[in-house]
């Protein structure tokens, strides 16, 4: 009798357990801050958040929440943040505040990536008009 109570116990106990989606893993300690198609975080707040499904190592988060290859973001599956354009082929050597004009670059690509937009320049982890850049 015993026996069947503690099955019974363990049955509810893994039948609570949240189930993640396709590519997803569920991860003791978050930061709620993941890669996302055309973004990478550079700083994230040192917060825990326990017991969430983030993507598994080499997905990313598409506008749509699946966890999908880098490889396979869209303009459809990317929310550039303001003054970011999505780009299928951008540059390594993006404009920013210190180097607005960069005398050489790679022809490589960074694969659909979000970039500064026209007219914009990177100041850290967001894109301003050169105007706006500390002087």
């Amino acid at each position: 009798m015993k026996l069947i109570v503690l099955l019974f116990a363990f049955a509810s106990i893994v039948y609570c357990i949240k189930q993640c989606k396709e590519n997803e893993e569920i991860v003791a300690c978050s930061s709620g801050c993941e890669p996302r198609c055309g973004y990478t975080p550079k700083v994230c707040p040192e917060i825990c958040i326990t017991g969430v499904c983030e993507c598994k190592d080499e997905f990313v988060r598409s506008t749509q929440g699946d966890c999908i290859h880098p490889l396979n973001c869209t303009k459809e599956t990317t929310k550039c943040p303001p003054n970011e354009t999505f780009q299928t082929c951008g540059t390594q050597c993006e404009p920013t505040c210190e180097v607005p004009e960069p005398p050489f670059c790679t022809e490589a690509c960074v694969m659909n990536t979000c970039q500064c937009s026209e007219g914009y320049v990177r100041l850290g982890h967001t894109c301003v008009k050169k105007s706006e850049c500390p002087k």
